[in-house]
Formats: structure tokens, sequence, C-alpha cells
């Protein structure tokens, strides 16, 4: 039994049994007074009885704040929002990896998160695929495994999001510990191994993703693109990518074929140019065969690896040709362990390492990509991008969509050979008028229709650490070094380091390419 007790500026609760003092609230005198009074009439009370009242009160005045706080939050600016949000992150950091993703997908999937509502600068958008992209910034695969938050994550002012990847069955990939943060270098480790939901779950979730599109028109809407992988237990690889396309095409804006990550045995051999090929060619097929209305299927892209040998990069380049896919992403995490990132205990542990040590080695493939493909393929741009420059780094390098004007010269088996096996382009045939004649109608019919091409960004990482606030900067970063350069939008910035390829300077949207008027 307790009773209490009055000290000067204190509530005490004393045990009669044990005599222990037990210190409960610290309050001002007039509040020390109306406990006193209310409680010395009692003979004695429970724990209780006391610690009730204590909690009541508590609970009252907690609730009041977070009112409060949720109602100043919630009509604040979009400044204002991002901040408080990105606030939280340090405390995040504090736990678990694997459970600060899960408390963001989470905010995300409820609302939590702001809304930027600002409109992007104009020179941020971009067209590639037949979509419409309000700014070349998007979130890549690996964040929202499962789509459960995309119009929150949608609302963060991305121009895009990716989800999965996503497997036909569901399975809980690799056993935890399976991620691990180098915060001092801002990058992470992990293998996970494609844990997700299945794709029948994620069906209905992008089901419903699409009805609350319809319902609220507020929802900022870019592409989505649905990342398709393989069941880690499965003995056939394209019949699993078959299945997730079936279920998920019809709500995918772009579809993606995950070859590349380094947390499911025997993934990246898929790479290799015979198991690629047979692969696209499956995949390709089935996407063909099913029914799609006035305009058509869902691009195709493939995800590579940033560990690619010299061969391997021109058998991917090839395939990608060939097969006709739409587009590459490059690339995934890396297995390596480059500059400062050995010196960390994280570093012994198996898994991909993202995040801005991986930006080099990305940057360079990308750019190796872009030359072995000739400019030909779409290029989404992915790995250790934090910041606006990053992004325009990555643009420069080769994230593109553009023929050059050339390739009209040549005949159609010329092209084929001469953009799939060397580096530059040669200097240009002697023209002829049946020669230009049947090269111009052949490119009329098989190529993008816009010369001036497109580019697309992700980031992942950097968002994890950073939190919201990130979108917004590194927008307003990428606009500024496109407006220091000359460049009035992205598509005329892609691929300015390979001037050899584009067919201008590289240093701004004045210089003008190579035209047929030139030669003729």
């Amino acid at each position: 039994m307790l009773v209490a007790i009055h000290e000067p500026k204190q509530l005490l609760i004393q045990c009669r049994s044990c005599e222990r003092v037990i210190p409960v609230l610290l309050l001002r005198r007039n509040g020390i007074h109306y406990y006193y009074t209310r409680i010395r009439r009692l003979s004695s009370l429970t724990t209780v009885g006391v610690m009730s009242k204590l909690i009541k009160r508590t609970v009252l005045l907690g609730a009041v704040a977070a009112s409060g706080a949720a109602a100043f939050y919630l009509t604040a600016d979009t400044d204002t929002q991002m901040e408080i949000a990105s606030s939280t992150g340090p405390l995040l950091r504090m736990l678990d990896p694997e459970l600060s993703h899960v408390i963001g997908i989470q905010a995300a999937a409820r609302g939590l998160l702001p809304r930027d509502t600002r409109p992007d600068p104009p020179s941020l958008h971009t067209k590639v695929f037949g979509l419409d992209f309000p700014n070349p910034l998007g979130l890549a695969a690996g964040f929202d495994k499962n789509a459960e938050a995309v119009a929150g994550l949608m609302g963060l002012g991305f121009g895009f999001v990716e989800v999965g990847s996503i497997t036909p069955r569901p399975q809980p990939g690799n056993p935890p510990p399976r991620v691990f943060r180098i915060p001092e270098l801002k990058a992470t480790i992990n293998r996970y191994g494609f844990n997700n939901l299945g794709a029948d779950a994620v069906q209905d979730h992008l089901a419903e993703f699409k009805k609350k599109v319809l319902q609220d028109p507020s929802i900022k809407r870019g592409p989505l693109g649905v990342n398709l992988g393989k069941n880690k237990s499965s003995k056939d690889a394209a019949q699993d990518y078959c299945i997730g396309l079936t279920r998920l095409a019809q709500h995918a804006d772009y579809l993606v074929v995950n070859v590349s990550s380094p947390n499911t045995p025997g993934l990246r051999a898929l790479q290799g140019r015979k198991e690629l090929e047979a692969l696209v060619k499956q995949v390709k097929g089935t996407r063909d065969r099913m029914l799609w209305g006035p305009s058509g299927p869902p691009p195709l892209l493939i995800k590579v690896a940033p560990d690619l040998s010299e061969p391997d990069k021109r058998d991917i380049a090839a395939v990608a040709l060939s097969c006709g896919v739409d587009g590459l992403i490059v690339s995934n995490t890396t297995i390596q362990r480059p500059g400062k990132v050995a010196e960390f205990p994280a570093a012994q542990e198996a898994g991909g390492l993202s995040g801005p040590p991986l930006f080099e080695l990305s940057t360079s493939v990308l750019s190796d990509m872009y030359r072995l493909t000739g400019g030909r393929l779409p290029l989404v741009g992915c790995g250790g991008v934090s910041s606006g420059e990053d992004a325009y780094r990555k643009i420069r390098a080769g994230v593109y969509w553009f023929v050059d004007c050339l390739s009209l010269f040549a005949a159609p088996h010329e092209r084929s050979v001469h953009w799939t096996t060397i580096s530059v382009p040669p200097a240009a045939p002697k023209p002829s008028i049946a020669r230009f004649s049947a090269g111009w109608f052949y490119e009329f019919l098989h190529s993008p229709r816009s010369p001036t091409g497109a580019s697309l960004v992700q980031l992942y990482t950097a968002f994890a650490y950073e939190g919201p606030t990130l979108i917004p900067r590194v927008k307003r970063e990428l606009a500024e070094c496109l407006a220091r350069d000359g460049f009035r939008s992205v598509a005329e910035a892609v691929g300015a380091d390979h001037p050899d390829i584009r067919g201008g300077s590289g240093a701004g949207t004045h210089k003008a390419r190579r035209s047929w008027f030139r030669w003729w």
C-alpha cells in the first residue's frame, strides 16, 4: 500500500511496508499545493490510483502538444514542412537501418510526409519513351519494394518513382541484419535479397494507387516504373520475369528487368550475352503478345551492374540494340569497396554498396554504355547521386536518347555494325542521293522521332540519409547547372561530354549538331 506525502516543491509516494520514498512529479508551488490538498484527504491509495492520475494528465498534455504540432505542420508552407520532416532524420538514423526504412515507408503510405506543390523549373521537363516527366529526378527501386507508398513519394517532388524489385511469389529475402550504414561516407551496404510481398499483393497496391489518383486529382503523378526480379528458388528465370510482367505491366508506365542485383545467387550471370539475349527475347515476346490500348505496351528496360568487364559491356550493348530493348538503367549497387570504404568495419559485410563511393564507378560505366550504344538508347543514370551537380554529370556523361544524323548516310546493315562495334563514328562516307534517301527513310521508320533526346537520373541512398529536403535542392541545383552552361533544357545537355557522338561541341544549346544539309 502507498500513501502520498508532501515535501516542499515535490510530490512523493511512500510505501508503508518498506518505507521507500518515490518522487513522482516536480511542480510549481501552486501546483504542489493543488495536488497535496487533493491527495491528503485519502488515507491510502494504490499504485494504480496515483499513477493513473499522472498518466491521464501526461497523455492529455501530450495529445494537446501533438495536435498543436500537427496543426502547425499541416498549415505550414512547403519549405517548413520539408525542414520538419528532415529534422527527424538524425532520430531515425539512431535506429536499426531496416527499421528506419520501414518507418519511412509507413509515414509515406499514411500521408505524413510533406507534399511539394511548387512547379518545377521549365528547363527540367523532359520526354522519353513517349512519356512526360515533370523533372528527370526519380526514386530508384528498392525503397518502396511493395508499392505501398507511391502517392506519398510522388508528392515529395520526384519526377518519377520506380517500385520493386518484385518477384512472382512472396519471399522474405536474406536473414537480418542485412543493411549496414557507413555514415562517415553517407554510404550503405545491403543484402536484402529481393524481399517483397509478391506480384499478387503488389498488383493490389498498384490498383489502389490508380484508384486514389482518379479520386484525388491533387496527387502529383509522374511516370511509374515497375522493377521485376526472380525468386531465389526459381529454376527458370525467364518464366519468373514473364509472370511478373503479365501481372503488373498494365499498372506500369515502364518495366525494368533487374539482372544485376548482387544479392540473389546466379542473377548476374544473366548479363552474359547468350543468357541475356534469350531472356530479353522471351520477356519482350510475352509483353508484345498482350493486348494493349492505343498507347501500346510499356517500354522495357534492363538494369545492369557497375561491375562489368569490357566484353560484358559490349555484349549488353549489342543485345540491347539487336533485341529492341527500350533503354538501360546504369547501374545497380557494386560488390567492390572503392576508396576509403575498405577502412570501415561494415566493408567486410557481403552485399551491394550504394551512395557517393559508387558515383565515379557507375558514371564511368554509364559513359561507356552511351558510347557502345552510339547514343541510340535512353540511359537512366543511377548510383551515388546526392546533388544537382552529380545529376548534371550523369546527364552530360550520356543519359541520352539521340540519333546522330551521320547514320543517315549508311546502309542499315552498316549502321548496325557501326554503332555496336566502335566508340567514335568514322568520317561520313561519300554521299549519294540514292544512299541518302534509303538511309533517311529507314531511320524515319525505325528511329525515335525527337532529335533532341531525353534523360533521367535516379537516387535512393542520399534520400535515406538527407530526407525530403534533398529533392527540391537537387532540382534547384540541376536547373542552375543547366543555366550556367547555356542549356535551355535537360535534353540539350544530354551527352554533352560526347560531342563526337551527339554531333555538337557539348557547350550549350546554340552549338549546331551535324546536319544532313552540311553533307548535301
